[in-house]
């Protein structure tokens, strides 16, 4: 980088010199050689950024397979080189437009507790075929809904994937009915969601994708419930593994308090009889409001028992699904002391792609912002559906 940058320098100041001294006719030829010092920067800088993602997994036939069929996973990454900065990575998902061609259709799930979520469905083209199409769920983030997925859901339907982004309860303008919110690793819902599915859908493979606190939560799902999850293939983008231990940024700490608060307060009437509204709205952490929030309403002695039961990593010996999860070792949010790398070489299903560049739930590449986790994603899937169909199932 620092040779780089010199002769950078060292070229700027011959251009300068030559300016002033050449006579006026030359100028044509200087302007040229100044765009073409230009597009040498350009290459430069965008060079610097491209690298090779790092694998960690277990050799398997799967693997094998993978490593084939999906070329993303050792093919050079290329950050978008105007936003390759952690957080202009994780925040050019907040600017990036929503498609606005694709719509949605929402459908109203009763959970068992009279709780409700919000099952928004991706419209599909005329022409779409429905009798066995893959369906892919998507666990949107924190602050996420169908609206900043659509470009995902999108690229699903251009493979012909049937696509539904799940909300959970209370967000995504999901009704709140009972005073609960989700906690942050209870999978109890979604696995209410995918057993519907499983039964209206039946000959439908199920895969699903899931952005951040969704990533999170879905290796909560896929450990606790094993061999019988109902999902062919699994995504995780942008997980955090211990989140007692996270070390998030500022201001994105401050940021999913204040949309946590901000939740709470919406729907306070419902919550006024369980917690203790001031209290929580006047915490000044997550942890804070972990405690005084998430604890009270779902009957956990302390933090402690909270995170215990709550962790993405509890049962993550009893995972039997095949999860391809990405992260970048730059996330401002789930920092990458926290990553297992030692993990993914002991299970055959556990699959991790790092990058050194991306943010978080960001990987945006090239020059025009194109979302390459997304895209490896959606190669992930299809490798694995492809692999099981094969009769290729041998892990070992």
């Amino acid at each position: 980088m620092h040779k780089v940058l010199t002769q950078i320098r060292m070229i700027l100041v011959i251009l300068i010199i030559s300016m002033e001294c050449l006579p006026s006719f030359c100028e044509g030829f200087l302007y040229c050689a100044a765009i073409a010092i230009v597009l040498y920067v350009f290459v430069c800088l965008t060079t610097l950024l491209v690298a090779t993602p790092s694998l960690y997994y277990k050799e398997s036939s799967l693997a094998t397979y993978l490593l084939k069929h999906c070329p993303l996973l050792t093919q050079h990454y290329r950050p978008t080189f105007w936003a390759a900065n952690r957080h202009l990575q994780t925040l050019l998902g907040v600017l990036v437009l929503p498609n606005e061609e694709q719509t949605f259709y929402r459908e109203h799930l009763q959970m068992r507790d009279l709780g409700l979520v919000a099952l928004d469905w991706a419209d599909t083209p005329k022409n779409f075929s429905h009798s066995h199409s893959p369906i892919v769920i998507v666990l949107p983030s924190l602050l996420g809904s169908a609206t900043t997925m659509s470009n995902l859901c999108a690229l699903m339907l251009k493979k012909h994937f049937r696509c539904v982004v799940i909300n959970r309860r209370g967000h995504g303008q999901t009704p709140l009915v009972t005073p609960k919110l989700q906690s942050y690793g209870d999978a109890s819902d979604l696995r209410q969601v995918l057993k519907y599915l499983r039964v209206r859908y039946p000959f439908a493979k199920l895969s699903c994708v899931g952005c951040g606190a969704g990533a999170s939560l879905l290796i909560s799902y896929l450990g606790e419930y094993g061999s019988s999850s109902y999902l062919t293939a699994s995504v995780c983008i942008s997980a955090t593994y211990d989140v007692e231990a996270a070390q998030i940024c500022q201001p994105y700490n401050w940021l999913m308090l204040c949309y946590l608060k901000l939740t709470v307060s919406h729907y306070a009437s419902a919550f006024s009889q369980v917690v203790d509204l001031r209290s929580v709205l006047c915490c000044r952490t997550l942890k804070e409001f972990e405690q005084k929030f998430y604890c009270k309403l779902h009957g956990y002695a302390d933090l402690d028992d909270y995170w215990e039961k709550n962790s993405p990593l509890r049962d993550v010996d009893d995972v039997a699904t095949p999860v391809l999860c990405i992260n970048s070792l730059d996330d401002p949010i789930s920092s990458s002391v926290n990553i297992p790398f030692d993990l993914f070489g002991i299970y055959p299903n556990l699959f991790l792609v790092t990058t050194e560049r991306g943010g978080h739930c960001g990987f945006w590449e090239g020059l025009r912002p194109r979302p390459w986790a997304h895209i490896l994603a959606l190669d992930y899937i299809d490798a694995v559906m492809e692999f099981t169909s094969s009769g290729e199932n041998d892990l070992a």
